[in-house]
């Protein structure tokens, strides 16, 4: 045995590594776990878009009115009377014209009972659908 080893002591290495191992083992598992939460919460679909309508009646004429907002694709848009059918004229996008509801495009139908009429955007993937704006009336 030579004398230099006498003063080294190895036995103290071991368990430092076993430290460092840990500690490394550790932030990885956080780094992954962490990665995963936050991938999780940006999986949400896309928020229904912002946009204002007037109502104005008419008799039992009821005009919709596109005020200002995001365009809409026509094709994602169901007007849902009080009773709960949807609107002709005005649902899956017909009566308003162009493919894009933009501001100032209008749609007007005929309502003869009361309730609450609702405009419901559609997500593209038809997983939900959500109210963008709505509107008391009382015709009968």
């Amino acid at each position: 045995m030579k004398q230099t080893d006498l003063f080294v002591d190895h036995d103290a290495v071991s368990p430092v590594i076993g430290v460092i191992l840990m500690v490394a083992v550790t932030v990885i598992l956080a780094a992954v776990i962490g990665t995963f939460v936050l991938a999780l919460s940006d999986e949400g679909e896309t928020p229904a878009p912002q946009a204002k309508f007037t109502f104005n009646e008419d008799g039992d004429d009821i005009t919709l009115t596109h005020d200002g907002g995001d365009p809409l694709s026509r094709d994602n848009i169901k007007v849902i009377a009080g009773n709960g059918t949807s609107v002709a004229g005005c649902s899956e996008g017909t009566g308003w014209g162009d493919t894009e509801i933009t501001a100032g495009n209008s749609c007007t139908a005929e309502f003869t009972d009361s309730g609450t009429l609702r405009i419901i955007w559609d997500f593209e993937d038809d997983s939900s659908s959500e109210t963008i704006a709505k509107f008391d009336y009382d015709h009968s």
